[in-house]
């Protein structure tokens, strides 16, 4: 059986995405989940990688449920340490369970990066017209603003986590975009579920684009 690694920046297991990329994958792939944080407790891992004035900020989940909040820079460096140990450990495709940008690491399997897959997907569908993105957190707001630019999208950028129980704010969040000139909008973290995209088209009338479901299909196709 073919094996994939998911490798989240949070901790494992990531039981609000496996089941949604196990349904799109299917049965004949086995999925070996690892996180970047799963030798920390909680408390150590909010401790340790909590973001400083400047930092740019990803966002992650923990075992418990709990979302966490991270500087980037830190995250690289325990990207890099588990891609290497599961490298050692004999499997060869992993998927980088996150939108965010990320450097080039040594990996000499088959590293999936969503950042580059979602920009050059979206661009090509957007043909130049203004999109919606809708982010985990407010800090990131403006980072994904001017990331989205430099892949020459202009974008309506607005914020509603997928792991503190802000549903209530998804669903206003996207009542605002109904009176947003975009053609669409993206769900641009790997935490948003198939659910979420449903209360956000049905909420703001716009076609939306599933990041999590966007990547497993694309992904299929390497097995």
């Amino acid at each position: 059986m073919d094996k994939l690694a998911v490798l989240t920046i949070g901790q494992s297991p990531r039981v609000d995405a496996i089941p949604d990329i196990k349904d799109a994958l299917g049965s004949e792939i086995q999925i070996v989940e690892f996180g970047i944080l799963d030798r920390f407790s909680e408390e150590e891992a909010i401790e340790s990688l909590y973001p400083s004035d400047g930092d740019r900020v990803l966002v992650s989940r923990l075992k418990s449920g709990r979302g966490i909040k991270m500087a980037e820079k830190k995250v690289h460096e325990l990207v890099q340490e588990t891609l290497t140990y599961i490298e050692e450990d004999g499997i060869d495709k992993i998927l980088l369970l996150c939108t965010g940008k990320f450097p080039n690491y040594k990996y000499n399997g088959l590293l999936i990066m969503p950042y580059e897959i979602t920009h050059g997907v979206v661009k090509i569908l957007a043909k130049g017209k203004k999109i919606g993105i809708i982010v985990p957190n407010e800090e990131q707001v403006e980072s994904s603003i001017k990331l989205w630019k430099e892949t020459g999208m202009e974008v309506v950028a607005k914020s509603a986590s997928p792991y503190e129980e802000e549903l209530e704010k998804l669903e206003n969040i996207a009542n605002q975009f109904k009176d947003e000139d975009v053609l669409f909008i993206v769900l641009d973290c790997m935490g948003y579920s198939k659910d979420m995209k449903k209360i956000v088209q049905e909420r703001s009338g716009k076609p939306v684009i599933l990041s999590r479901t966007l990547i497993v299909r694309i992904l299929k196709e390497l097995f």
